[in-house]
């Protein structure tokens, strides 16, 4: 496209910022101790969702691309919006709901995957024990939610979007490169170490 920015700066500021749409793929880990057979559900899990996201996201760009120019994608903040008011006028209402529901659906994901990783921590002494106790009716981990719940409100209201995507971003990629590591680690030097899935 023209006047397109090719720098290396400005490339790897772009996959800086693309990687927060793929984010939350490994928060289905945290998750599998609720599972009866992690072994069998984990893959399953991971090639389903995987290919019905990828699917959705070609379809979805493809449909921007189909009825919006590259000139409007570019300089809209609410591309889907735009998309249905070129598309059709009525459902705009319609496509603000959705986009909302999505968002709705990624934040329950979040706070039961993360809040997961803090009671693993607590229930292993590494996390003080509050965070590994348990609702006596549901038998959820009330104070991890309500830890992981209050550091996502503040981390929302302490500045704009984008500023919210950078903390969320660096922090991401540096825990995603320590699990890696360890995981290379783990699998060379202790390969007898009891693992439910792999």
């Amino acid at each position: 496209m023209a006047n397109s920015k090719t720098d290396l700066g400005s490339i790897s500021f772009a996959a800086f910022f693309s990687t927060f749409s793929y984010g939350g793929w490994q928060v289905i880990s945290s998750l599998m101790e609720e599972t009866k057979n992690p072994a069998r559900d984990l893959p399953r899990a991971v090639y389903i969702t995987f290919f019905i996201v990828m699917t959705v996201y070609i379809l979805t760009n493809v449909a921007f691309f189909t009825v919006l120019s590259p000139t409007e994608l570019l300089r809209s903040d609410a591309v889907a919006v735009l998309f249905m008011q070129n598309f059709y006028g009525p459902l705009t209402p319609v496509i603000t709901i959705l986009v909302g529901l999505c968002c709705i659906g990624v934040l329950n994901a979040s706070i039961m995957g993360h809040s997961r990783v803090l009671f693993a921590g607590a229930r292993n002494g590494h996390f003080p024990s509050i965070f590994g106790t348990l609702q006596t009716t549901f038998l959820t981990p009330w104070a991890a939610i309500l830890a992981i719940t209050f550091l996502a409100l503040f981390l929302l209201f302490s500045g704009g979007l984008v500023l919210f995507i950078e903390y969320i971003q660096v922090f991401s990629i540096i825990m995603t490169l320590m699990v890696l590591s360890a995981l290379l680690y783990l699998r060379r030097y202790r390969p007898e170490m009891k693992r439910p899935y792999k």
